[in-house]
């Protein structure tokens, strides 16, 4: 990220977030693979924008823009983002059960909103899900993860509704 301040402690997972003014825009690298070959790993990396979109967890985190602040949404995260609304992506909803965090993604960007909406099918998959929570109870991540939440705009009604969808059982937070 030549001459642009950015803080790169996501690079682990191909994200680094640029600093302009007084705030942070997150810059991801097209999606990758690892694949072993002949007893080697190697990063397979994608060619396709539009394919990437799709294997995103949510509208709002699949768009892109180029070098000349071209805009590509293939999938309506303009429009979410607009109305505040968090969509799963479809293949979302398998993913889950590999990795929690997903559920902790979810609700972090529905406290990026004033009123935030969501599909009602969204939040009963998020629901049903729940008990995997306990997979992730205390590692580091999750930790970054409520803290942020807990950080955002409308934190303590996420945590609420998080605790309402019974992430408290899984997860030991308070929801006094």
């Amino acid at each position: 990220m030549e001459d642009i301040p950015h803080d790169d402690k996501g690079i682990g997972h191909g994200t680094v977030k640029a600093v302009f003014g007084g705030g942070k825009v997150d810059v991801t690298s097209i999606a990758y693979k690892l694949e072993l070959k002949d007893g080697k790993i190697r990063a397979v990396t994608g060619q396709d924008w539009e394919q990437d979109a799709q294997d995103r967890d949510l509208t709002i985190n699949s768009m892109s823009i180029n070098k000349d602040g071209v805009l590509y949404d293939y999938t309506g995260g303009l429009d979410d983002l607009r109305n505040q609304r968090v969509v799963m992506l479809p293949h979302t909803h398998d993913k889950i059960t590999n990795d929690p965090h997903l559920i902790m993604r979810w609700f972090k960007a529905l406290g990026y909103f004033d009123n935030p909406r969501w599909p009602k099918q969204d939040f009963e998959i998020i629901k049903r899900h729940m008990p995997l929570l306990a997979k992730i109870k205390g590692d580091e991540k999750t930790d970054r993860e409520l803290s942020s939440i807990m950080r955002g705009k409308n934190g303590q009604k996420i945590i609420r509704m998080m605790c309402s969808a019974g992430a408290d059982k899984y997860l030991g937070i308070n929801c006094d």
